[in-house]
């Protein structure tokens, strides 16, 4: 005699069925952005900023992977990856042992009352420093990069005309990111943020020497790089309502005068129109004109 089977219920027939979709689902949703990098890994940088890539690579190369590989920084980085991890588990393990074993004796005075101060941490996070949380928003430099220079390519743009994006930065392009960036240091300032100016930043991560104009338009990691097709690419439909808008209201709140910041965002308004959301004001963000910079700092904990 065979082993008894046991019926399944029509409803738990369909549980199963909507488990397995709830669960598919979970596990596209997860790995989608590892594999949307992968393409980007292997596509060209054209075709990355262009916005052309989805989960299949565009203008297949391994050029990344070759730069990685030879970086002579990449094996030293790879190795404190490694030490850290090592490092870092075996200090866990010893001190959660040194901690757990006392813990585990009934006769130990106070375990009861130690147990539950480790229970409590476990479900009340400690919070973000207010610092890190702004330094990361400020500290990147899309918003000075991509919308006020692609404003000053508006003819270049709507006439057609193919163009790099970086190769022909004019002088004048790159005085407006040093206005912007101006007025971003004064925000860092009022929130007690300590960030490097633009020209040190580029300095520091590519290591040119020179004006911000002359390293960007001599930048070899740029070369190739095109500018976009229309005015209503990610550098104006991102860049402006969720990173310059945000940079607006953060001054706003600090009362900073961002006259640079200010006019580029009206004109990015003015000629795209619909095609750019409102972004993330004051309100959207659920301040208001009595917000003070405390309040802001209190709310990132």
């Amino acid at each position: 005699m065979g082993p008894m089977k046991i019926k399944e219920s029509g409803s738990y027939r369909v549980f199963k069925v909507f488990n397995a979709i709830i669960l598919t689902l979970i596990s596209v949703a997860m790995l989608y952005p590892f594999l949307y990098l992968v393409a980007q890994s292997f596509s060209s940088t054209q075709a990355i900023v262009a916005g052309q890539v989805g989960l299949i690579p565009k203008d297949f190369n391994i050029s990344t992977y070759k730069y990685v590989i030879t970086d002579g920084k990449f094996i030293p980085y790879y190795g404190n990856t490694i030490v850290y991890s090592i490092i870092g588990t075996v200090c866990a393990l010893l001190f959660s042992a040194l901690l757990a074993y006392p813990l585990s004796k009934a006769e130990l005075y106070g375990g009861k009352a130690i147990n539950k101060f480790i229970i409590v941490t476990m479900y009340f996070s400690g919070g973000m420093i207010p610092n890190y949380i702004l330094m990361v928003s400020l500290d990147n430099l899309n918003f000075e990069f991509h919308p006020g220079p692609t404003l000053l390519y508006t003819a270049m743009i709507e006439n057609g005309i193919d163009f790099e994006y970086y190769s022909d930065f004019t002088p004048s392009q790159a005085r407006l990111i040093e206005a912007i960036d101006q007025e971003r240091l004064a925000l860092c300032r009022a929130y007690g943020v300590k960030v490097r100016d633009v020209a040190q930043t580029f300095h520091d991560e590519y290591g040119y020497e020179g004006t911000l104009y002359e390293m960007i338009k001599h930048a070899d990691v740029y070369k190739g790089i095109k500018g976009p097709s229309a005015l209503n690419s990610r550098f104006l439909t991102e860049d402006i309502p969720y990173s310059l808008r945000a940079i607006q209201t953060l001054a706003q709140i600090a009362n900073i005068s961002t006259p640079a910041i200010d006019t580029v965002v009206n004109l990015a308004y003015i000629l795209l129109g619909d095609d750019l959301d409102d972004g993330r004001t004051l309100s959207q963000l659920g301040f208001n004109s009595s917000t003070t910079v405390s309040d802001l700092l209190e709310l990132c904990r």
